[in-house]
């Protein structure tokens, strides 16, 4: 599948999923199965390990919804004291529906970066940016430094986990937070100066077919289906 095609793809599966329902989850937990299947078991630790750096989001998220959701309280605890500090049981279904659908989309994402090179990436990018030609905006640009910003999270996290560990047990404390993201910063901006600078070429195999753009469509295809059955 041509690397535009393949981003494409994404795109519709991340917004498809960010606006759907369980029967959306159910479709994309069931794509994203056969997909790790069928390209390599080898890459479900990555996506895991992943999920694992989101889970206080993920935490984050079910409290947002579960306690300034309106609706009946967990349990049952209608008039019951302190009710008002219950969560709602639609705010936790809500918020585990919306923790489910973000931790399919990183899924997806971690597929995706995977299994397509950078330069492949940045083929895919400069397609999409097409029509960012026609306001003035050179897709060049956008597509070499969102290519960059990509690769640039694996050192970042290194540096972090570095200094992490060198941080008196293992983790700085509230009233260190301040110099450790100023030393953390400090290091990533004296690496990037560090690193040689290259040209990019930007070669592969040209535009893709117009016939492979049906995938895209079949997936979109798909999600609206599973959402016509969900509603």
């Amino acid at each position: 599948m041509h690397p535009l095609i393949r981003v494409a793809c994404f795109l519709v599966f991340s917004v498809c999923l960010a606006f759907g329902n369980g029967m959306d989850l159910l479709c994309g937990a069931l794509l994203l199965a056969t997909a790790y299947l069928a390209t390599s078991p080898r890459l479900f630790p990555p996506a895991i390990r992943m999920l694992t750096r989101l889970r206080w989001f993920l935490l984050s998220l079910l409290i947002v919804y579960g306690w300034f959701t309106p609706g009946d309280p967990l349990f049952g605890a209608e008039g019951a004291r302190f009710s008002a500090l219950w969560p709602s049981r639609e705010g936790l279904e809500e918020g585990l529906l919306r923790a489910a659908l973000l931790a399919a989309i990183v899924a997806g994402a971690n597929l995706l970066l995977r299994t397509t090179s950078r330069d492949q990436m940045l083929l895919a990018v400069y397609g999409l940016a097409r029509p960012l030609a026609l306001i003035g905006i050179s897709r060049e640009r956008v597509a070499v430094r969102m290519v960059l910003v990509i690769e640039a999270l694996d050192p970042v996290r290194r540096i972090v986990a570095e200094r992490m560990a060198a941080a008196p047990g293992g983790r700085p404390d509230l009233r260190s937070a301040g110099r450790f993201a100023s030393g953390v910063i400090q290091h990533v901006v004296r690496e990037s100066e560090a690193v040689a600078c290259g040209s990019v070429q930007l070669f592969g195999a040209g535009p893709p077919r117009p016939a492979q753009w049906v995938y895209p469509v079949l997936l979109w295809g798909l999600f609206y289906a599973a959402t016509r059955i969900g509603g």
